[in-house]
């Protein structure tokens, strides 16, 4: 099931950044710190065919709120394209792991099926996003 992406919002306390949907383009444009994010090379902003929010468990590991994120266990994610999104999941191919690197291992991406997403062509951006904000 598709519903609308239009706008997308990872939460992060920082920067603020958010993803706008460019019918015209096909594609999304990224804005932070409340404006366009622009690319100092080309002078343009920042787009992408494809946003991935790829949920993380995570732990404080200090008080000046140090993150560590787990980007091994799996879990939720939300494949936003073509202004639409859908729920699936993530997890490493530790099959893949080359002399027990699981670190460099691919991350995979999933449908609630269980089917293997076929991202579109283009750009991806993914945001790893605390697993507390699906609450």
């Amino acid at each position: 099931m598709l519903l609308s992406a239009v706008h997308i919002e990872p939460n992060y306390k920082i920067n603020k950044p958010w993803f706008d949907y460019n019918e015209e383009t096909g594609k999304y444009d990224r804005y932070q710190y409340g404006g366009p994010q622009i690319d100092e090379m080309t002078g343009e902003q920042l787009s992408y065919d494809n946003v991935i929010l790829q949920y993380n468990k995570w732990s404080q590991l200090d008080q000046k709120d140090y993150l560590a994120f787990d980007c091994h266990s799996g879990g939720i994610i939300q494949y936003c394209t073509k202004g639409k999104f859908s729920v699936g999941t993530w997890q490493r191919d530790v099959s893949s792991a080359k002399d027990g690197n699981f670190d460099q291992a691919p991350i995979r991406y999933y449908t609630m099926e269980g089917e293997e997403i076929k991202i579109n062509n283009g750009k991806t951006f993914i945001c790893v996003i605390q697993d507390t904000d699906l609450e």
